[in-house]
């Protein structure tokens, strides 16, 4: 690995950071929510074709809401609301983020995400 990628790669790790800190401090739950769902499966997802990652491991909503500072309730709210909106998909604990409708829809709320 040369020192070029590994300095790439702890910007690229940096600007994905200062992003998720943004969405947390200034914007509602849902962009909150979906923010963190979108890094988590950029970061360690696995994806099932061109467009959809699968989110790692079986979270439960009570499990992500702690990791965004919502309650449970919310979350399920806004994970059922995404889903029908066709941005999320899955059920129950797997949870497959539809990437391009999810980053419309973030950038739509005024987040830039590459």
């Amino acid at each position: 690995m040369s020192i070029q990628y590994f300095v790439r790669c702890l910007v690229e790790d940096q600007r994905r950071t200062l992003v998720t800190m943004e969405a947390v401090m200034h914007t509602g739950a849902g962009v909150r929510l979906l923010t963190f769902l979108l890094d988590l499966a950029a970061r360690c997802g696995r994806r099932t074709n061109g467009y959809s990652t699968l989110v790692p491991g079986k979270l439960t909503q009570g499990d992500l809401a702690l990791m965004v500072g919502l309650d449970r309730t919310t979350v399920t709210l806004l994970i059922n609301k995404y889903r029908r909106k066709g941005i999320l998909g899955g059920h129950r604990s797997i949870v497959l983020v539809h990437l391009a409708r999810a980053r419309a829809f973030l950038r739509k709320a005024g987040l830039t995400l590459a």
